[in-house]
């Protein structure tokens, strides 16, 4: 086990407010080329940004949209908002479309959404064009909320990609903070409030208590109680919260000083780690080159595995509860992936230390 104490690995990335003292860089327009889209904007969450695209396209009450089957239920609830209708197509263990998507696509369809999950996953360019050969009218939008760093050149570019939407908050220290971006036409600002929504406040200052905690190496204190009250409360008002916001100014501050080559490397180095350390039969196939949010591992006994962590601070999320929505009998794998997997951290907290701490506690846990 490594020398160096460690606190917890894994949670809520925590708000350093130290990072407002650097100067601006602004390196997010270039990085993610944002400059070459057709427009894009930038919004409070990922949710705010599918129903923005979906606004912008102009769907009405009772349009089709396609979605994958193993997917975060928040995109069903904004289906449903908008009164839009869905219909599911199948996602295999390793993330790939097993169903003939082709076939579902019909006269009533008017968009369907790809999820990139966890940053492994390629677009489909050949499987785009047939769907635009159906119907050229039919938006394709592209869900990265879990690959910001999957944001490339040959997406922007492409013109069968109409909408790809992305959050900041799953991948970096702030409150909020998303990506729409449109290849298509210019996204409906008239729908965005200018204002942060409640809901960011706590967040906020949630985060900045869990550092705050950090740096004075409390463990159990009526600070870490405050942290998780925040925590639960903006969670709660992010759903009560319907409209669509602007990113907060405090993000937006913070997104213009972060360097985003150096949280690239090392996510980059710690999946390397994890990929040296463990058995890659038990993983998704990866590139080597592609930065990821986290390693999911599949496991049969999970919930086993995840509190005997949690006994060593160690908090891996789960992606993603599914309810009834999702027929359990008819999408047998997505719910099999739901109860499976683990995501193992390797965000630009950590180091080679924490990674190591990480695999040795897990080996013990299974």
């Amino acid at each position: 086990m490594p020398g160096k104490k460690i606190n917890y690995i894994g949670g809520d990335l925590e708000l350093d407010l130290s990072l407002l003292a650097k100067p601006e860089n602004n390196q997010y327009q270039d990085y993610f080329l944002l400059n070459e889209a057709k427009d894009h904007v930038l919004v409070s969450m990922g949710r705010d940004a599918l129903k923005l695209a979906l606004l912008t396209e102009r769907l009405q009450p009772g349009d089709e949209v396609l979605v994958p089957s193993f997917l975060c239920m928040k995109i069903i609830d904004v289906l449903e908002e908008l009164k839009l209708t869905y219909r599911l197509f199948d996602i295999g263990e390793q993330f790939e479309i097993v169903s003939s998507l082709l076939d579902l696509v019909s006269e009533k369809t008017k968009a369907v959404i790809f999820i990139n999950y966890f940053g492994y996953s390629s677009p489909d360019f050949h499987l785009m064009e047939a769907i635009k050969g159906k119907n050229k009218n039919i938006a394709i939008i592209l869900d990265y909320a879990q690959s910001l760093f999957a944001i490339t050149q040959n997406v922007l570019k492409s013109s069968f990609v109409d909408y790809t939407i992305t959050s900041l908050r799953k991948f970096l220290s702030l409150p909020d903070g998303a990506f729409l971006i449109s290849n298509k036409r210019a996204v409906g600002r008239k729908f965005i409030l200018p204002q942060t929504r409640k809901a960011v406040f706590e967040r906020g200052l949630g985060k900045v208590v869990k550092q705050y905690c950090l740096n004075l190496d409390y463990e159990e204190t009526l600070l870490e109680k405050l942290y998780l009250d925040l925590v639960y409360e903006s969670e709660k008002h992010f759903d009560l919260e319907k409209e669509i916001y602007s990113i907060s100014a405090l993000s937006y501050a913070l997104l213009k000083r972060i360097d985003f080559e150096e949280v690239a490397a090392k996510r980059h180095q710690n999946a390397q780690y994890l990929y040296e350390h463990f058995d890659r039969t038990l993983l998704p196939k990866w590139d080597g080159k592609s930065v990821l949010l986290v390693v999911p591992i599949l496991l049969r006994e999970r919930e086993h595995v995840r509190s005997a962590l949690m006994k060593q601070n160690i908090y891996l999320p789960v992606h993603w509860p599914l309810d009834e929505r999702i027929d359990r009998k008819r999408y047998s794998i997505a719910h099999s992936l739901s109860s499976r997997i683990l995501g193992l951290v390797l965000d630009q907290r950590y180091g080679p230390e924490e990674m190591r701490y990480l695999v040795d506690h897990f080996k013990v846990a299974v």
